[in-house]
């Protein structure tokens, strides 16, 4: 989250999506050069989540560049505790779910 404003181009937007606990600060300076916008949301409605998996499934979004990790869903509970610390730089963490038809 830190560095998003880094990242962005000038005149751009930041949007954080989701609940973060801890407090983000950043360079008040590049901000203002920038004249970058940051907007947060941490609530969507179950269409825009169908939305949203339709956009991925027809290409139309390519989520790849944000999974950092994956895991099985019967490593959970072994791993899941590890996801928050930040020496393993995890951005977004996937759990591979197989269904038995």
């Amino acid at each position: 989250m830190h560095q998003t404003f880094n990242y962005a181009a000038a005149g751009g937007t930041i949007i954080f999506v989701g609940l973060f606990t801890g407090d983000v600060t950043f360079h008040d300076p590049l901000f203002h050069k920038k004249e970058l916008t940051l907007k947060a949301t941490r609530a969507a409605l179950a269409k825009d989540f169908l939305q949203i998996g339709k956009l991925i499934d027809e290409g139309e979004i390519d989520p790849s560049f944000m999974i950092t990790h994956r895991l099985s869903f019967h490593s959970v509970p072994e791993v899941f505790s590890t996801l928050t610390a930040p020496e393993n730089n995890v951005m977004k963490a996937i759990i591979d779910i197989d269904f038995i038809d």
